[in-house]
């Protein structure tokens, strides 16, 4: 599946497509505020700068998993390998994302993703030189070797460190 098969079944269902994008994106706008409303000010940003990161990483895996897909299809046809290498490759990401996230988050004196956060870099290295193999420009490998690179280097985990001050003296 190339641009040209992503815009043809846009155009094709434009109104339902639209349709779903706007009621999940007012969903996800009530469900914030909702969350936000009960919220310090701190915790607030914490969810937003969260809610971002998920964003961003959506997006970046969107475009690498565009260019794998074509990756797959032309090395492997209409295998079902095909599916299989590249479902592995997105879950393995992932999975390797949350584990190193959740390490962070629970140790967060130690600052340190592990061996998870090195698994992170690999399968986002992995997964982005194969997406720009296949790229049809000079831009989209750029694209293809930018998007995962920016997904894996958000800030949001070092910015829910939860440290506690010291008592004030008076």
């Amino acid at each position: 599946m190339n641009f040209d098969d992503l815009t043809a079944l846009y155009q094709a269902n434009q109104n339902v497509i639209t349709g779903l994008a706007l009621l999940i994106l007012v969903g996800l706008l009530l469900l914030t505020a909702n969350r936000m409303r009960k919220m310090t000010a701190h915790r607030a940003t914490l969810l937003v700068a969260n809610l971002l990161t998920i964003v961003a990483a959506g997006l970046a895996t969107a475009v690498s998993a565009s260019g794998m897909w074509k990756f797959f299809t032309d090395i492997l046809g209409d295998s079902p390998l095909r599916y299989a290498f590249f479902w592995f490759m997105e879950v393995a990401l992932f999975a390797s994302a949350l584990l190193a996230r959740a390490r962070l988050l629970h140790d967060p004196a130690n600052a340190s993703t592990g061996v998870d956060g090195i698994a992170v870099w690999v399968f986002a290295a992995l997964t982005a030189s194969l997406s720009a193999t296949d790229a049809d420009s000079f831009r989209e490998v750029c694209l293809r070797l930018a998007a995962p690179a920016t997904s894996t280097s958000s800030p949001t985990p070092r910015s829910t460190r939860t440290t506690r001050r010291p008592p004030r003296c008076s």
